[in-house]
C-alpha cells in the first residue's frame, strides 16, 4: 500500500510540476481537498514511512506554489489549526514548512525572475496570514516535546532557522523564545539547530545600528561557543557534526565582528 500511494503522489508532483496549467478547476479543488485532508485528518496512516511523507508535503508545498494564498488561503491555517490533534499532524506541520522552504522559497530553487516572484507572493502571504501563528506553534511545540520527542524539536529549530531570515525578526527575538533556545542550548542534541537559528538572526539583513541593539540583547557568544565545543567533544569521531559545529561557531563570530566593524563611527582625522 506504501509503494501505491508513493506512485500516486509522484504523479500528482509530475501533473503540478509539468502540466498544472491543463488541469480543470474541479481537478485542482480535488486536489487541494485531498492534500488537505491527507495532511491534516490522516496524517497517522504514513506513520513510519518518512519518504512517503516527505512526498505529501513536497506534492502539498507545489500546489502551494500555484495557487497559495490566492487559490488555497487555508493550506497552511488548516494545518495549523489541527495541530492540537497530535504528533503525526504536527510532524506533518514541520515537513510542510521545510518543503515550502525546499521548493518555493529558498533562493537555490530561483531559476528565473518568475520563481523568485512565486517566492515573494507566498512570502507576503505568510507575513499577513498566519506567520504569527506558526512563530506561536512552534514555540509551543519547543515548550511540548523538549523531553520527549527530540526529533520534532530538531525538526521544528530547523524549520525556524530556515523562516527566520525573512520573517518578522520580532516573532523569535522576544522574551519567551530567547530563554527557550538558550535553555535548549544545555541538551547537547539540540545544539547546532539552536545555534543554527541563533547564526540567521547574526546574519539577518538589517540597519546595522538597529541590529547591533538587537544582536547585543540576544548573542551571548562565549555560552553559544561554549555549547558548540561542548558538543564537538562528545560526538568524539563524528567528522561531520564536529565540523558542523566548528562552522557554526566561525559563522557567529565574523557576523559579529562584521556587525561591530558596520557600526563602527570612522574616526576624522584633524
Amino acid at each position: 500500500m506504501g509503494e501505491v500511494r508513493f506512485w500516486c503522489l509522484q504523479a500528482v508532483e509530475e501533473q503540478l510540476l509539468h502540466h498544472y496549467s491543463a488541469l480543470e478547476d474541479s481537478a485542482r479543488a480535488g486536489l487541494r481537498t485531498w492534500l488537505q485532508t491527507l495532511a491534516c485528518q490522516n496524517p497517522g496512516l504514513l506513520r513510519g514511512q518518512g519518504y512517503l511523507a516527505n512526498k505529501l508535503a513536497q506534492v502539498y508545498a507545489l500546489l502551494m506554489r500555484h495557487e497559495y494564498p490566492n487559490l488555497w488561503p487555508h493550506a497552511l491555517t488548516a494545518l495549523l489549526s489541527h495541530l492540537q490533534m497530535g504528533e503525526d499532524v504536527i510532524d506533518m506541520f514541520l515537513r510542510v514548512l521545510r518543503a515550502v522552504d525546499a521548493e518555493i522559497i529558498n533562493v537555490e530553487c530561483h531559476g528565473s525572475a518568475s520563481d523568485a516572484g512565486v517566492a515573494m507572493r507566498v512570502k507576503d502571504g505568510m507575513r499577513l496570514q498566519c506567520m504569527s501563528d506558526i512563530a506561536g506553534a512552534w514555540y509551543l511545540i519547543l515548550q511540548t516535546f523538549h523531553q520527549t520527542r527530540a526529533g520534532l524539536v530538531q525538526d521544528c529549530l530547523r524549520s525556524m532557522a530556515a523562516f527566520i531570515p525573512w520573517l518578522d525578526i520580532h516573532l523569535i527575538v522576544n522574551d519567551k523564545f530567547v530563554p527557550a533556545l538558550y535553555s535548549l542550548l544545555e541538551k547537547d542534541e539540540f545544539v547546532e539547530e539552536v545555534a543554527a537559528c541563533l547564526t540567521e538572526i547574526v546574519l539577518k539583513k538589517m540597519e546595522p545600528a538597529a541590529k547591533r541593539a538587537l544582536i547585543s540583547s540576544v548573542i551571548d557568544l562565549g555560552t553559544l561557543q561554549s555549547s558548540l565545543e561542548r558538543r564537538s567533544k562528545h560526538v568524539g569521531g563524528h567528522v561531520e557534526v564536529s565540523r558542523t559545529c566548528h562552522q557554526s561557531a566561525a559563522r557567529v563570530t565574523w557576523g559579529v565582528g562584521h556587525l561591530e566593524d558596520a557600526c563602527r563611527v570612522p574616526s576624522i582625522n584633524p
